[in-house]
């Protein structure tokens, strides 16, 4: 199981619990599922690894949720 390490890595980090995953994928994933909502907005960086974002454009489409991609040295005015 991966209880115990995600204890020690909640413990270690001065948290109250953390996640592990298989892969970066799954992480974002379950972020997704968990936050937004139809009809939201996503802030994604539009520099980054192009799966990542190309996972969050699809799941947004997929989910009727908007994405604001912005460049993270620019200062955005939130819609």
């Amino acid at each position: 199981t991966l209880r115990l390490p995600e204890r020690m890595l909640a413990e270690l980090e001065g948290g109250d619990d953390a996640a592990l995953f298989a892969s970066g994928m799954a992480a974002v994933t379950c972020v997704l599922n968990a936050v937004v909502r139809k009809g939201e907005t996503v802030l994604c960086p539009r520099r980054g690894y192009f799966a990542v974002r190309a996972r969050i454009r699809e799941w947004c489409e997929a989910h009727g949720a908007e994405v604001v991609h912005y460049d993270p040295e620019e200062c955005i005015e939130l819609p």
